[in-house]
């Protein structure tokens, strides 16, 4: 099961993004065991999740406790993941590659998402707001729907590699159900 720690201005587009994806998921409630706990910008609870997933285009606790300098790049930015070119509609947050990295910025290089294991699990930092992302995407869907359906497939791909890369193949059943 997925858990999901979002403000609650975003509540209706966390929503929106797992029923698009026919995703099992639900809104974090303590004492209850995760696979996977996604975090939308805010703190990340204390849990026991196998893989984190941080997303934030501001600098977190997370980046702080490790010492990973980061930088916000001007202008319009495209991160690329898995060969696709992928706009970011909001700001960005890009980090010193202290560990792996998951995507880059298209412009510069840098990671836009890294991947660090702590004790028993696997945590990914992604340096964009993904239900900001996701609310201007669906804002946009009337005008560019197959731009708009790219673009959110990308990003449940990344959530989907994200469990696989950093475990076993029950991820993959996990996520695609086969």
């Amino acid at each position: 099961m997925i858990g999901v720690v979002a403000p609650q201005i975003e509540h209706p587009f966390v929503a929106e993004f797992f029923e698009l994806f026919k995703t099992p998921w639900e809104f974090y409630r303590a004492g209850v065991n995760y696979d996977v706990l996604i975090c939308s910008s805010s703190l990340v609870p204390q849990n026991n999740a196998r893989l984190l997933l941080i997303y934030g285009s501001q600098r977190q606790p997370f980046e702080e406790y490790r010492n990973i300098k980061t930088n916000s790049p001007p202008g319009r930015n495209f991160i690329c993941f898995r060969g696709e070119r992928m706009p970011i509609y909001g700001n960005c947050l890009l980090f010193e590659a202290v560990s792996s990295v998951l995507f880059s910025h298209e412009g510069t290089k840098s990671a836009a998402a890294i991947c660090v294991a702590c004790d028993n699990q696997e945590v990914v930092r992604i340096g964009f707001d993904l239900f900001g992302e996701v609310r201007q995407l669906l804002r946009s869907f009337l005008f560019l729907q197959a731009n708009v359906l790219l673009s959110a497939s990308l990003m449940m791909s990344i959530i989907r590699v994200c469990a696989i890369t950093g475990a076993t193949t029950q991820w993959l059943v996990f996520f695609t159900g086969r």
